[in-house]
């Protein structure tokens, strides 16, 4: 941080948080993580995007909804959706909505086409299918895997069977690198812009309030 932690501890009274210039300083050495409404503050004070303080890529709906500098109230406000229910989906990191909802969270919040099957709730399922399909069996698990992306089965199927040969046949399951597995399948899609009309495991018909 540019600032000391007594300047920064200052600041953040301005804001109606009392910390300690020693809570600062675990922060600072990675020992402590602020909580939201501090991380919210602290980038207001340092003038950078909240996501540059979390570390990491966000990969839930809360993380998301942070790394965007939105407060609860404030994303119910642009997905026009009752906090209540907003925050039944996104404790449960299942994002479930209409289309136009969905949309609206999409832009909201920038999400890629990987950060929507993430939101809902869908991450653990496609690793496993993932695996599975890399080490001989892909065509067996092509629709589950379409179903769980929202993506053309076509597209997915030319990306999963050059997945496939990467992998010697026969390889076990435990012993696949699942998380460079799911790196590479949505590098080799482009990472794709979310499209909220996929029909994935988010969409619902009808209107969600």
């Amino acid at each position: 941080m540019a600032l000391t932690c007594e300047r920064v501890a200052a600041t953040l009274a301005s804001y109606e948080l009392r910390v300690l210039p020693a809570t600062v300083a675990q922060w600072e050495a990675g020992s402590e993580r602020p909580n939201e409404a501090e991380l919210l503050a602290l980038a207001k004070s340092l003038v950078v995007p909240v996501a540059q303080l979390m570390g990491g890529r966000p990969e839930n709906l809360q993380d998301h909804r942070i790394a965007a500098g939105l407060t609860r109230p404030a994303i119910c406000k642009i997905i026009r959706m009752k906090e209540i229910g907003y925050t039944r989906l996104e404790r449960a990191n299942k994002w479930r909505a209409d289309e136009e909802r969905t949309g609206f969270l999409v832009r909201a919040l920038g999400l890629s086409m990987r950060d929507l099957v993430e939101v809902s709730g869908a991450a653990e399922e496609l690793e496993t299918l993932l695996a599975e399909a890399v080490v001989g069996r892909w065509k067996s698990q092509l629709p589950d895997i379409t179903r769980v992306t929202g993506l053309r089965r076509k597209r997915v199927g030319d990306v999963v069977e050059a997945l496939s040969t990467v992998f010697p046949e026969g390889m076990d399951v435990a012993d696949v690198p699942r998380a460079a597995v799911v790196e590479r399948f949505w590098g080799l899609l482009g990472d794709p812009v979310a499209d909220p009309g996929a029909p994935g495991p988010w969409l619902l018909s009808g209107r969600f309030a």
